[in-house]
């Protein structure tokens, strides 16, 4: 175990480092430093966060949001930690009910980790806390325990090291507890209520992005023609038709205008019913955006999934 003087002179070493002059020699791992991704470099915010846990003896997460996504990035990390008994809290918020049940559902499993949420006051805080032998790791800045925000986004994360007696250090920590004291101990009940919510705000949402990608404008909609491949495939079409062929198949790259092709040949067509068969139901979505907007508001659409029947839709 290091000297609890000797670390606290090279924290202090390591600030100057990085606060007052750059060019002065120090430890490396006690430097302030911004922690981002950056795939050119190979640099991710999860690197820090997996580097950080496995060299602590205790750990504080505050966050607002967190996945699936974000767990399972840390998972083989969290469960050595539980092998090797190091205790864990984690504190998450109910704000805009955007943290996943199956997240919670997956760290509520952990017997090494406290979990509680907090259903008021918009929790939008992002801190990790992890405490070593007389000294903390501190980050704080906007990745949420999120696969995306801890790999791939644009993201300010500032790490530092303190000693266990530092103004910041004990501050955050008493910010924490206070808001850990108030929050709700998640439970496998609590979790159940939770999923209905969620569930319900998921549809709500959904239906609203739908009816906002559906708002066409006129200028959008005097924009929309049949490009040169579109007109020879729908002349070839007609062609079929007048021979009685009820049967055609197209091959063209991607990207080239398959869908807008395939609306343009319904609106001509004139069907009075019509299904567009897709094996991805976020290609369904976008293929009724296309579809909007060659048709404009004249006909009905809809889904026809496993979740949602559309039956009266044109």
């Amino acid at each position: 175990m290091a000297d609890y003087s000797l670390v606290k002179e090279q924290i202090i070493g390591s600030a100057y480092t990085g606060l007052v002059d750059l060019k002065k020699a120090s430890r490396k791992e006690y430097q302030p430093k911004l922690l981002v991704n950056n795939s050119q470099e190979g640099k991710k915010v999860l690197t820090n966060l997996i580097r950080e846990l496995k060299t602590c003896d205790a750990f504080i997460f505050s966050v607002a949001f967190i996945t699936n996504s974000g767990i399972a990035a840390l998972i083989n990390t969290l469960k050595e930690l539980e092998e090797r008994g190091i205790p864990g809290k984690i504190l998450a918020s109910q704000y805009e009910n955007f943290t996943e049940p199956r997240a919670l559902e997956r760290l509520l499993g952990f017997r090494n980790i406290e979990l509680r949420i907090l259903s008021e006051g918009n929790l939008h805080a992002k801190g990790y806390i992890f405490r070593k032998a007389g000294f903390y790791d501190l980050i704080i800045g906007s990745s949420n325990m999120t696969a995306n925000a801890l790999t791939a986004n644009q993201e300010w994360n500032l790490k530092i090291s303190s000693s266990e007696e530092g103004g910041l250090i004990q501050h955050t920590l008493l910010e924490f507890e206070n808001l850990f004291a108030v929050a709700t101990p998640v439970t496998k009940e609590w979790i159940r209520e939770y999923n209905k919510i969620y569930f319900e705000q998921k549809r709500l949402f959904d239906r609203a992005k739908e009816k906002e990608n559906e708002t066409l404008h006129l200028e959008d909609l005097r924009k929309v023609a049949p490009n040169k491949m579109q007109v020879q495939a729908l002349q070839a079409l007609s062609v079929l038709r007048a021979e009685g062929k009820n049967k055609a198949l197209l091959i063209s790259a991607t990207g080239t205008g398959k869908t807008y092709l395939s609306a343009f040949d319904v609106k001509k067509f004139g069907a009075k019913k019509f299904l567009f068969l897709i094996h991805r139901e976020n290609i369904a979505r976008a293929a009724k955006r296309t579809y909007r907007k060659v048709f404009g508001n004249e006909v009905k659409m809809g889904f026809y999934t496993g979740k949602r029947k559309d039956i009266e839709a044109d």
